[in-house]
């Protein structure tokens, strides 16, 4: 009996711990300003999942994505005029994203942003790549600031999940850490100043103003006004399957100590 019940413990644990970790779609909650699954099939609409509503009805170009489907080439793609807001707040951005066949593109290209068509002219906020490399910037009220991480992402053709954690509870040195695959890669450096205090209308794969689009792919984009802790970032999310994997872990091991 005990032979039996190990082995299926064994087999429970193993199986299951085969799927226990890895990415997972996100589910909103009160802090996250827009998430777009970009799971449509076909048509023009984005949803936003939120409780925001900020959905886009600009054509794009789906793919295979990272969860169901992702877009390409986004272009600009306006949120119907949707304007998200970050007023001196932490903020978590993040996106699973795949380089154009061509490797990622040099300078800095907006994965998502906002922008404001009055004065001051431009981004209010935007997250993008910066040659390979994790960056954001935004409107602290007075003047801009920016942060990229120290180095690229490595050129692959799978998907990265990129994301910048800003967080206002820490000196200014140490305000912006940046995850690639939900490992921590960077950390301060950038001295940077203020609390965002903007709001503007949303886009994906391109700022308004920049004019340059991201050629590659996007799936999974959002954006949450609270510092999020890596555990919360879609690689390191643990799927309902991990608890019956731990729990046959704990009996096995019980099992094997009462043998010995």
């Amino acid at each position: 009996m005990k032979k039996t019940l190990i082995s299926w413990l064994s087999l429970a644990a193993g199986s299951l711990l085969g799927t226990a970790y890895g990415a997972m779609e996100y589910t909103t909650d009160a802090s996250t300003v827009f998430l777009w699954h970009m799971n449509e099939s076909s048509g023009s609409v984005i949803t936003d999942s939120s409780t925001n509503g900020y959905n886009s009805n600009d054509g794009v170009a789906r793919v295979a994505g990272k969860f169901g489907n992702g877009i390409a080439n986004a272009g600009v793609v306006q949120f119907g005029g949707h304007q998200g807001t970050l007023v001196n707040s932490s903020f978590t951005a993040e996106a699973w994203i795949k380089a154009p066949a061509g490797g990622w593109q040099s300078g800095l290209v907006t994965l998502v942003g906002m922008q404001e068509f009055v004065s001051p002219w431009g981004h209010n906020f935007y997250f993008g790549i910066d040659s390979g490399k994790p960056a954001f910037g935004f409107y602290n009220g007075g003047a801009w600031t920016s942060g990229t991480a120290a180095s690229a992402i490595g050129v692959t053709d799978d998907w990265v999940h990129v994301a910048c954690v800003y967080d206002l509870s820490k000196p200014q040195w140490n305000r912006a850490v940046y995850y690639v695959n939900g490992v921590l890669v960077a950390t301060g450096g950038d001295n940077l100043d203020g609390n965002p205090t903007g709001s503007g209308y949303l886009y994906l794969g391109q700022s308004g103003a920049s004019g340059v689009s991201f050629t590659g792919a996007i799936d999974e984009a959002r954006l949450s006004s609270v510092a999020r802790a890596a555990s919360e970032l879609s690689p390191n999310l643990v799927p309902e399957p991990a608890a019956v994997a731990l729990l046959a872990l704990g009996g096995l091991a019980l099992l094997r100590r009462r043998r010995n």
